[in-house]
């Protein structure tokens, strides 16, 4: 059984708080001037911190991943004791300063401050950004500060944790810059007198209130005090907590329920004061637990410990200090066996627990698992292949392809280094480009059309740019002898590479009507015979017919001096051609057009000096 005796007197003495000759922040380290000490940092490829002078003197600068650094301050161990921070409620203030590294500036940073009660649990807290959803920072110096307020019973620790990554993802420091981290808490003094005037720091004070005051330490920094004066009667009101069945003795007398006590007193200064107690009667509380212990290890069960899985019931202190029992279920943890794959490059160790392993092979080794129990891991370890590998690729002019870090658009042999997907080794990777030129260009002759693309890998096809672009049936050669008169282009194809030359307007020598003609072509179009007829003086001695491929499909010759003469055209397919007559001395040209069907088209009159087309 418990019993609280309360010597009234002592309670109602002058608190009288030691100040501190220093700088009240309790932050260790927080300008960086200690080097990477104070804080705990995080540490591997990317991730640690170093220390540059700034602006401020020397800071911390982060690296090309998340940099993390945090430290929990004891705020007991810094001379603020439980009664004073829970009676006191001081204001615990929190500060730190960032910016961004050159070149860019803009890093990422996050800061989170926590206030904790002495069983590590959050009593209040802050946070600028995260990991998840960063402040981008500038070129500027930023500050973030607060403070906590308010914040009841129990305050404790401090816990900092601050982060910054490298916006340019650049190999060395050129994070974010923190520095000036600050946590300081208000430093109170109580005064109470029953009347008069108090002095303290100088000044007289007459009047209850509360008055503020800077002192210097010995660092030269500045430690604010905040003085409670009360002058006249001290009231004092307060909550006791006690177990069922245990005593509280107020002023002489005995309680053992709960209930609400007061009466008027006379302090050591000599003031009437009234007191106001409220006091709890707790009960003790029943619980029931799951835990799990290793094979071949016992469990400590309030000081017991036990071997055999089970159920098990002890008696425990509560968070009032009463007496509660606890029912235990308790049994043996699992020990899982974990198999897995995993690569290394030939050259570098693979870690696997404490042991740097360098050949391929299978490895088996015990860790702990999460209940702190050995667990099996076996390990089968790969040596990754490297490879070393040439590919050919052919570009069009114009295009680009991204290789590694290159941009190409020209022809050569390009090499990159690349990592493997297993276990990240370098591989050679060599790429022989070719660039293909095609050459959309056209000359043009009495005659014909020809593309001026040489390329024997070349193919082509003629289009009608009068007839939307359409293809030319047969027109798929470098040589286009068009028939009619029009706008022609060609497209050239070379491998998966494509391109149209301009439109070109396109006579064939001939075609064009003529008023003084003296040759006549009929009828025209003209199903089976076609007639030809010159009215001068001079002879026919050969008559030719070329298709729109620029092949003779058929040739006469004649002998003796004629000026008129029928070609049969019974073996030539339908189509457009140019008629060919060569003279003694001349050589005319005329569109003919052959036709199976000559109800189809409109009549034609032998006396026009040029071919219907």
């Amino acid at each position: 059984m418990k019993i609280a005796h309360l010597a009234i007197s002592a309670v109602l003495s002058v608190l009288t708080l030691q100040l501190q000759a220093q700088c009240n922040n309790v932050a260790t380290n927080g300008d960086a001037s200690g080097g990477l000490t104070g804080w705990n940092f995080s540490t591997g490829t990317g991730t640690n911190w170093t220390i540059q002078n700034n602006t401020y003197g020397s800071a911390f600068v982060s690296s090309y991943n998340w940099c993390t650094m945090n430290q929990t301050i004891d705020l007991w161990a810094n001379g603020y004791s439980a009664v004073y921070l829970d009676n006191q409620q001081p204001e615990i203030s929190y500060m730190q300063m960032y910016v961004g590294h050159t070149v860019n500036f803009a890093d990422k940073y996050y800061f989170k401050v926590e206030l904790r009660n002495s069983n590590n649990q959050v009593m209040d807290s802050y946070s600028l950004g995260s990991q998840n959803s960063p402040i981008t920072t500038t070129s500027a110096w930023d500050t973030v500060s607060g403070s906590f307020t308010n914040y009841g019973n129990g305050a404790r620790y401090v816990r900092i944790e601050c982060g910054g990554d490298d916006a340019e993802y650049w190999a060395g420091y050129y994070g974010t810059v923190i520095d000036n981290t600050i946590i300081s808490v208000e430093e109170i003094l109580n005064v109470n007198i029953c009347s008069g005037s108090y002095v303290w720091n100088g000044n007289t004070y007459s009047a209850s209130g509360q008055y503020g005051g800077s002192f210097t330490g010995q660092y030269g920094c500045d430690s604010n005090v905040i003085l409670n004066l009360h002058i006249g009667p001290y009231n004092i009101e307060d909550t006791f907590d006690l177990c069922q069945g245990d005593t509280f003795y107020f002023n002489g007398q005995a309680y053992t329920t709960d209930d609400t006590l007061g009466g008027n007193f006379t302090s050591y200064a000599g003031c009437d004061s009234n007191v106001s107690y409220i006091v709890h009667f707790r009960p003790s509380y029943d619980d029931t637990i799951d835990a799990y212990m290793c094979p071949g290890e016992g469990y400590n069960f309030g000081g017991q410990m036990l071997f055999t899985p089970g159920n098990y019931t002890g008696a425990f202190t509560s968070v009032h200090g009463c007496d509660s029992l606890v029912d235990l279920t308790l049994d043996f943890a699992p020990t899982p066996f974990l198999q897995l794959t995993d690569y290394f490059c030939a050259g570098e160790g693979y870690i696997f627990g404490d042991t740097t392993l360098n050949a391929s092979g299978l490895y088996v080794r015990a860790f702990p698992s999460s209940y702190g129990c050995d667990s099996t891991v076996q390990l089968t370890l790969i040596q990754d292949q490297v490879y070393n590998n040439t590919f050919q690729m052919t570009l069009c002019d114009g295009q680009s392809i991204e290789f590694g870090s290159t941009t190409i658009t020209e022809a050569g042999n390009y090499s990159e280094t690349f990592a493997t997907s297993g276990a990240g080794c370098d591989s050679n990777v060599t790429l022989e480009v070719d660039v293909i030129s095609l050459n959309t260009g056209v000359t043009a002759t009495e005659n014909s059309l020809k593309s001026k693309d040489n390329d024997p890998n070349t193919t082509y096809r003629w289009l009608n740019c009068n007839q939307a672009m359409a293809p030319i049936a047969g027109a798929a050669s470098q040589s286009f002898f068009p028939i009619l008169g029009g706008s022609y282009a060609v497209e050239v194809t070379n491998g998966d590479c494509v391109d149209t030359s301009a439109c070109v307007t396109f006579f064939p020598v001939g075609m064009q009507p003529i008023e003084n003609e003296a040759m006549r072509v009929f009828p025209n179009p003209a199903v089976d015979l076609v007639t030809i007829k010159w009215t001068n003086d001079q002879s026919i001695e050969e008559v030719s017919l070329t298709n729109a491929m620029g092949q003779v499909v058929l040739t006469e010759k004649l002998s003796g001096s004629t000026q008129q003469t029928t070609i049969d055209l019974g073996n030539i397919p339908v189509g457009t051609y140019l008629l060919l007559v060569k003279g003694e001395e001349k050589v005319r040209r005329r569109s003919l057009w052959c036709t199976k069907h000559s109800s189809n088209h409109p009549d034609q009159n032998p006396d026009l000096p040029f071919a219907f087309s």
